[in-house]
This record gives structure tokens, sequence and C-alpha cells, in this order.
């Protein structure tokens, strides 16, 4: 019989405890009041600062094209006669307007909702995702189901 289930960087489930390698901190199962297993949430007032930074990115680029689309025509009308720049103002505004579905699409990628596993003890708390674990939810249930206590905010 193997004495751990997970023993990885920053954590070690084992049969005798719980140790937290990033904290240097060895808790037996008694000492553990809670382990939790939930989505990991976004704050609404990051939503908020996020929304508040794209659209200050979006109002930046938009000053830089018409920057770039003035200079383009005023560099031309000193030239002593009027042709079209090199770069339309559409390819502009497409590279303009790609940047920000790019800067969303990393967002969206950082902030997805993990699965979280949380243990609390003597008002302290250590998070670390399931992903990182590599172990099923339905295994660590199992394991932990006897040794500490479940809160309400479990996932089944």
């Amino acid at each position: 019989m193997k004495d751990y289930l997970y023993n990885g960087p920053e954590l070690a489930i084992r049969i005798d405890g719980i140790r937290i390698k990033k904290r240097k901190i060895n808790l037996t199962y008694q000492e553990v009041s809670s382990v939790r297993i939930r989505k990991a949430g976004l704050k609404r007032g990051w939503l908020g600062i996020i929304l508040l930074g794209i659209i200050l990115i979006i109002l930046l680029i938009y000053i830089l094209y018409l920057f770039l689309a003035h200079f383009y025509f005023i560099s031309d009308l000193h030239s002593g006669h009027f042709h079209y720049p090199r770069r339309s103002p559409g390819i502009i505004i497409g590279i303009l307007v790609i940047i920000p579905i790019m800067i969303f699409l990393r967002l969206k990628k950082y902030f997805r909702r993990h699965i979280m596993l949380i243990i609390k003890w003597d008002h302290d708390e250590f998070r670390i995702k399931l992903k990182e674990l590599n172990i099923p939810v339905s295994e660590l249930k199992r394991y932990l189901e006897g040794k500490v206590k479940f809160t309400e905010h479990e996932i089944s």
C-alpha cells in the first residue's frame, strides 16, 4: 500500500496528513478544519477592471489609427501631388480591430473557472487547482472522505 495519494512540488497528500511544501507546513487530518472542492470564481470588481482596460485599449488603438491616417495624408500633400498611402485605412482598421479580439481571447483563456482544492485550518487556507494535481475529483473525495470534513460547497 502506498503511503501517499499525491506527492508534488507544492502539496503532498499522505496517509497521516497533508504537507504543504510551499509554506513548509505539516498538517494532520485532525488539524484540518475543512476541505472544499469547488469552481474558482472571479469577483465583479476584477471583471470591471478588465472591461475598463479593454475599453481603454480600444480607445488608444483608435487614437493611433487617427494619427497614422492623418500622418499619411499630410505626408502625401507635402509632396505636391495627392495619391493614396501604401497602407489603406481598411488594412489599418482590420489590424486595430484584431488586436482587442486577441487580447480578449487571452483574458478568456486566463480566467477560466478551474476546479480548486481549498484546505482550511486555524483561520488559514491553501488553494490549488485540481488541474495541477492531475487527480480525478472522485478519487480525491474517496481518499479524503473519512479523514476530513467536506463543506457544503463541494462538487458532486
